[in-house]
């Protein structure tokens, strides 16, 4: 059996380098020119990783766009935890990533 401890403790496990990826968060304009690199998971590390820890009817996303202008989505995941539904919701907006 599951218990709450694992499912926080699978939640919380840092992900492996080879699942991350890099960019550049901030660059200067003077040369020679320097930066802030951040990381960040591919989307299907953190679905690889809900579906470990809560099985893959035990959690789902769901999308809307409210701003077709600034191509503002909203995302929210919805979460079964102790036989309730508990969701959460946050907008995110286009960036230079190239992938």
């Amino acid at each position: 059996m599951t218990t709450d401890t694992d499912i926080r403790a699978a939640l919380a496990a840092p992900f492996e380098l080879s699942e991350l990826k890099f960019y550049a968060a901030a660059t200067t304009k003077t040369m020679p020119k320097k930066g802030k690199v951040a990381p960040y998971a591919d989307v299907r590390a953190y679905m690889e990783r809900f579906d470990a820890a809560l099985g893959p009817a035990g959690w789902s996303t769901s999308y809307r766009c409210i701003d077709p202008m600034d191509k503002a989505v909203e995302c929210t995941i919805s979460v079964c935890y102790a036989g309730v539904w508990v969701a959460k919701a946050d907008v995110g907006y286009p960036n230079d990533a190239k992938d």
